[in-house]
């Protein structure tokens, strides 16, 4: 399961993952289905290829 929630309602999911698609719409989720040709060479799914692979600012710690 790999997916990004664009908002509270809609995901967008890999095309190829229809049993996720039917599950999140039990759940009153809708799916955006995404084909995602490229995703092993970018390292897996729509989640972590979407990722900040560089980023601006300082570290920040949110745990404590």
């Amino acid at each position: 399961m790999n997916l990004l929630m664009i908002s509270p309602t809609l995901a967008a999911v890999d095309a190829n993952q229809p049993q996720l698609m039917r599950l999140l719409k039990l759940h009153g989720i809708d799916s955006m289905p995404v084909l995602l040709r490229h995703g092993r060479v970018l390292g897996g799914g729509i989640h972590c290829v979407t990722l900040d692979t560089r980023r601006t600012g300082t570290l920040e710690n949110y745990l404590e």
